[in-house]
């Protein structure tokens, strides 16, 4: 391969820091390899695989990483073979080529007898964790709320909502997991609330600056536009308002300080701009331009003077001060919740990804560091010197915990970074962009320098018109202050592609932007389907999303039918739909119109949907439901459900009932019923009547059982899950409630809890960015067109990108929160008037805002740099209808838009093709309601005929209906129990005969394919004894309010005979043995020391019926045979006539089951022991209930074992006796 003079530089330079700032599409991960490849077959000094480190952003990253150095030393070994390269691939497995997780999780396997951490710990799944820190801020609120501190009070009472502390639980946990990207969390958090205590003013800088610049830039425009009013005199008046606005701008300039820049702006009184009707067209567009110019100047400072500068300085100071005891409330609980939840990790033997880091820079930490001054430790001197060279990818999106792991096992000179400051979009995961900008400034372009900065600038990628399209944009929009970065001559791209020979219908020689009007007939969905709006929604209407998603579909039918692309080795071949990629900022409530309109144009489409679950319509309308349930005072929450297909009520129904409302009656829920009685309209009042009905029942059942069986049960008893079926990507939205359905069955089998707990769970899934939807049928190396975000397109590329929606306004939540964070200036908090329930922004919170702002701005800059890079040959950007007069400077934009609109308006760029299209398919996605959707809701029959072909099929009927009664596998339990209404009449089993006397019994050890708790999971039939024993377990199931302790696992909470036996079972599997030992604590103790059982299961144990089972005679006998056999399983074929006393044949069933305990007696012979739990009073009833189930156990160890079964014994545990019958040694009675 030929490298560039750059590159070859970053491949070979050595004993330096090195810094590569590499563009897309430059070939950094080509240059990274070969630098590894280089370094370990340089003939004078090769370096050894396992003395270099190499942590990448991602395992496949690693894994790709490996496959190919692994490739290019296989091909050197078999060029030059040597015994160093033998070596280097023999020791590539074990290579520290990973994420830095994993060199994080390595280190602390290595060293964990350093830390307070279990040896066995694992890396905990998202949910357990999640359950985990719910648990964890449950017991802190909790705590917090018994102390009833004031300040804590005041804190909870800031956050506080109408009904929950759930923005307080939020704030709790935002502040724990932010303070976990520092390197020193706990001094971060303690360091929170000084700016506040000391009301220190001096450290506003970026406040001053952006204060500094809005008032000189206007001050300059002021000037221009005096200036051009001086050409006409008839203009003097407005010439006399523009320099009374001037004084101010240049007193506001000359302020020294906040007070005197207050004082100013409090004192401005703008002016009357004169009226008039003017002649002179020229006079006139002056006027006009100056008034615009004044204008957007008194709103910028009208936006200053009702922000920070509403109130003096003094009451600045003032107001930090009173916050400063809500900040050091907020950081107390939050430390007090990050050591609950520590505590609770290391319960479990949990980690999650932030400990990975902490736990190794602890190690990596001498303990005399401190935030300012931090210092290896020995560990992290031992590393430095087994590593040769350390080397970071994708260095952009490094926190400081990793940059400090990374620093403290580095020497002065073998550190190589590769990244892309431009490509730094993680902001959401706390990923640090400044540490790469720092260290690009820092680092010199000196070939000699210690620290050296190379840059790749050269694309092999994209085609030079979408480069060129990107050079125009980002050295027009990525500059200070709009930019954290300076996009010049040494980012700049330079095309490296060459495209020769194109044939006509090449896809690519332009960067096509399209301006979607939607048709007169575009077609609106119901608006029930349609998504309730969040802050990612669309918030344009629905039909111009599909007009917009319908005008790609007629472009890439118009590809498929007659473009080419180019391949890597350069040739041309037809375009596939692989080809092409359609990018979002954001899918939310978007991709499933996408889909639909694509599939709907015969385009096969593949997206991972892992966005918009929460927000998919079926999905909120559960959640508004459960939540309903919870709390039937959420009218909200009602009118949402009430309004839903689930019932049907309209606007009018809303309203009668909300006037119903009164003191007795404040809710919905209170007034339906009364509603009910005064509706006229049988056909509603029987539909509403019967939901009413449905619901106070899920209401009772929401108090007695599980969320999974609560919501299986609203599927079922409202039709809903039927309903959404046949609406639009039916099948997609029945998967999104079985998705919820598993997650709540997954809760149940967790944690557990009620509807509010199980809220919270999904709350706490949606804060962690964790997605419930089901992923695509469609494999993704399918031939199908993509649909992703711009996150999840990083790294990769497409022939044709298509990015949609440029015109969406960005997503500014972040900026407006209650609560501010930023690793350099803390958090952002309001002052909190708790007499009057008001907050007011305080000084600190406008700063935060203003730098979040500038770091949003930034990220989005990114975002719409690497959607731009993802195209190799054409790169399409689509928008609603074209703007008019769309101008913005580069800070104050609003969207993509914004920045792309004066190169578009202007036509800079020669290759800029722009159209306004109106999609010509509008009419392909056209839904028209089905009636019968409305007798699937009502549970009532379509009329639908049924097809000849199905109707066949459903009618047909197996020529021989007496086999379909014999199962292919049986157990004995079920032939004992499950038929017990014919074994009475079944046949005697076959006679074996006895065996020679002196046939040996085989040695045998026999180990259960099944645990106990496994085998009793799997039993067909549950065994209630009695009918007190039914309604004992029936009492505990249905009291809402009894739970047993958190200690008991899922398997062994005692509600119910049949776990009871199991833990019985278990026991008794285990003690006896011929020891010496004939108490039952004894036995107990050595299972819990032996780790067999918990101690919770060994104090559920009941010690008398064991002690007394010890002491029988049976027991003696087992303690003095020479073979005992416990919990063995077994499996035979048995002729079904036999087995199940049907006439079947030569039909045959296979018989499976666990003999309890098989042993041999004195004469050698074999006999049988079954333990039961059952309650009954007479022997007699065990013999009858199972001597059967003997039987066939007999029956089986006599052909297996060749040995008769002499003894067949049932130890009642409830009767403590044992029910002992003989054979006359066969195994009929």
């Amino acid at each position: 391969m030929q490298w560039t003079t750059e590159q070859e530089a970053a491949i070979t330079s050595r004993r330096q820091n090195l810094l590569v700032a590499a563009a897309a599409g430059s070939g950094k991960t080509a240059v990274l390899v070969e630098r590894i490849i280089r370094r370990l077959l340089d003939p004078h000094d090769p370096a050894d695989i396992t003395r270099i480190l190499v942590m990448t952003f991602t395992r496949a990253a690693a894994q790709e990483m490996r496959t190919r150095i692994g490739t290019a030393l296989a091909a050197a070994a078999a060029t030059t073979p040597s015994a160093h390269i033998d070596r280097q691939l023999a020791l590539l497995g074990s290579a520290q080529i990973s994420t830095i997780h994993a060199f994080c999780q390595q280190i602390i396997r290595q060293y964990f007898y350093r830390l307070d951490l279990d040896a066995g710990f694992r890396q905990g799944g998202e949910q357990e964790l999640a359950l985990g820190r719910l648990e964890a801020l449950e017991q802190t609120l909790f705590e917090a709320y018994e102390e009833a501190s004031p300040e804590f009070l005041q804190l909870a009472d800031f956050f506080r909502t109408k009904t929950n502390d759930a923005q307080l639980r939020a704030a709790v946990l935002r502040l724990y997991e932010y303070s976990r990207s520092m390197p020193f969390p706990e001094a971060w958090l303690e360091a929170l609330a000084a700016p506040y205590a000391e009301a220190d003013l001096a450290d506003l800088t970026p406040l001053w600056e952006e204060w500094r610049a809005g008032v000189t830039q206007w001050r300059t425009q002021l000037q221009n536009a005096s200036d051009e009013l001086a050409l006409y005199p008839q203009l003097q008046n407005a010439r006399e308002v523009l320099a009374a606005d001037y004084a101010t701008a240049t007193a506001l300039c000359d302020g020294a300080d906040w007070d005197a820049i207050y004082d100013a702006a409090q004192a401005y009184a703008p002016m009357r701009w004169p009226g008039g009707k003017l002649k002179d067209e020229a006079a006139k567009a002056a006027k006009t331009a100056a008034k615009e110019i004044r204008d957007a100047g008194k709103a910028w400072l009208k936006g200053w003077t009702e922000g920070i500068l509403a109130a003096a300085p003094a009451t600045w100071r003032e107001d930090l001060q009173v916050t400063a005891p809500l900040v050091a409330a907020l950081v107390k609980v939050t430390k007090t919740f990050a050591t609950a939840y520590t505590t609770w990790k290391k319960s479990e033997r949990l980690i999650d990804f932030s400990d990975l880091e902490h736990y190794a820079l602890t190690l990596l930490l001498a303990p005399e560091s401190t935030p300012d001054a931090p210092l290896p430790s020995d560990i992290a001197r031992e590393l430095a010197r087994e590593y040769d060279e350390i080397m970071v990818d994708e260095y952009q999106d490094t926190n400081g915990v990793q940059e400090l792991i990374a620093s403290l096992i580095a020497r002065a000179d073998n550190r190589f970074m590769v990244g892309d400051v431009k490509q730094s979009i993680y902001r959401f995961r706390l990923a640090d962009p400044t540490i790469f900008l720092g260290q690009y400034e820092r680092f010199s372009r000196d070939a000699q320098a210690p620290s050296r900065r190379i840059d790749l600038r050269e694309n092999f990628r994209s085609d030079r018109t979408v480069l060129d399209a990107v050079n125009e944009v980002f050295a027009r929009i990525m500059q200070p202050p709009a930019a954290e970065f300076s996009y010049d001559e040494n980012a700049a791209f330079i095309p490296g592609r060459t495209i020769t020979d194109a044939p006509e219908n090449w896809v690519g020689g332009s960067v096509s932007v399209r301006f979607v009007t939607p048709s007169d007939d575009a077609t609106t969905m119901d608006a029930a389907d349609i998504p309730p709006a969040d802050d990612d929604a669309e918030e344009e209407p629905l039909s111009a999303m599909e007009a917009q998603a319908q005008a790609i579909a007629d472009e890439l039918l118009h590809l498929h039918e007659t473009a080419v692309v180019q391949e890597n080795d350069g040739a041309f071949r037809p375009f596939r739909w692989r080809d092409a990629v359609v990018l979002m900022r954001s899918v939310a409530s978007r991709i499933d119109v996408f889909v639909e309109v694509l599939r709907s144009a015969g385009i096969p489409v593949y997206a991972e949907q892992a966005g918009g679950y929460f927000a998919a319509t079926e999905v909120q309308t559960m959640l508004s439901l459960l939540r309903w349930l919870d709390n039937s005072r959420r009218d909200l929450e009602a009118a949402a459900v009430l309004r839903s297909p689930l019932v049907g009520c309209d606007e009018r129904d809303l309203a009668e009932m909300a006037l119903l409302r009164n003191e007795e009656a404040p809710a919905l829920w209170d007034v339906l019923p009364t509603w009910l009685a005064r509706l006229t309209d049988e056909e509603k009042r029987g539909r509403v009547g019967a939901f009413y009905a449905l619901l106070t029942g899920w209401q009772l059942l929401a108090r007695q059982a599980g969320i999974g069986q609560l919501v299986r049960r609203i599927y079922e008893e409202s039709g809903y899950h039927a309903y959404v079926g046949g609406l639009p990507s039916g099948s997609l939205r029945r998967a999104n409630l079985e998705a919820l359905y598993a997650r709540a069955v997954e809760f149940d089998d967790g944690a557990g809890g009620g509807i509010s707990r199980f809220l919270e769970y999904l709350e706490e899934l949606q804060r962690q960015k964790q997605d419930l939807s089901v992923p695509s049928t469609m494999g993704e190396n399918e031939d199908a067109v993509r649909i992703m975000t711009i996150h999840k397109s990083k790294g990769l590329e497409f022939p044709v990108v298509f990015l949609a929606n440029i015109d969406k306004e960005f997503n500014r939540k972040d900026t407006q929160a209650r609560l501010l964070l930023h690793r350099r200036y803390g958090i952002g908090l309001s002052r909190y008037d708790a007499k009057r329930r008001l907050t007011y922004p305080t000084v600190r919170w406008h700063l935060l805002r203003e730098i979040l702002r500038r770091e949003t701005l930034a990220e989005e800059q990114r975002l719409l740099y690497v959607a731009m890079t993802r195209a190799r040959d054409k790169l399409y950007l689509y928008a609603g209808p074209s703007p008019t007069g769309a101008h913005a400077a580069p800070e104050a934009a609003r969207s993509y838009l914004d920045w792309l609109w004066p190169h578009l308006e202007t036509g800079t760029l020669p290759r800029w093709d722009v159209q306004t299209v109106t999609p010509i398919g509008n009419e392909a996605v056209a839904t028209v309601a089905d009636p019968r959707l409305e007798n699937v809701r009502q549970g009532t029959l379509t009329g639908t005929p049924l097809p000849t072909e199905i109707s066949e099929r459903l009618s047909w009927q197996y020529d021989k209906p007496l086999a379909t009664q014999i199962p292919a596998k049986v157990t004995v339990t079920e032939v004992t129990h499950h038929l017990g209404e014919i074994t009475a009449a079944l046949p005697p089993l076959p006679k074996t005969e006895r065996p020679a006397a002196d046939y040996p019994l085989p040695i045998l050890t026999v180990q259960p394919v099944q645990t106990a708790d496994e085998m009793a999971a799997t039993k067909a039939v549950r065994l209630v004894a009695t009918e007190e024993d039914a309604a004992a377990e029936s009492e505990i199931i249905n009291d809402a309010w009894v739970r047993p302790p958190q200690f008991v696992t899922p398997d062994m909470r005692p509600d119910g005979g049949a776990r009871y036996g199991t833990l019985m079972h278990r026991i008794l599997a285990e003690i006896g043995a011929g020891d010496g030992t004939t108490t039952a604590q004894a036995y107990l103790d050595q299972l819990q020391q032996a780790q067999k059982i918990t101690p919770a299961e060994a104090k559920l144990a009941h010690r008398r019926d064991l002690d007394l089972w010890l002491t029988c005679d049976t027991a003696a006998e087992i303690r003095q045979s020479s073979f005992v056999l416990r919990e063995c399983p077994f499996g035979m074929l048995l002729p079904a006539s036999v087995a199940l006393g049907v006439p079947a044949g030569d039909d045959e069933v296979f018989l499976q089951g666990v003999i309890d305990c098989l042993y041999a007696t004195a004469s050698g012979d074999l006999a049988i022991l079954d333990y039961k739990t059952d309650r009954v009073d007479t022997a007699n009833v065990l013999y009858e209930r199972y001597h059967r189930q003997l039987d066939l156990y007999a029956h089986a160890a006599t052909r297996i074992w060749q040995r008769p079964v002499v003894k067949k014994i049932i130890y009642s545990l409830a009767l403590h006796e044992a029910i002992t019958w003989q054979d006359d040694g066969g195994a009929v009675l």
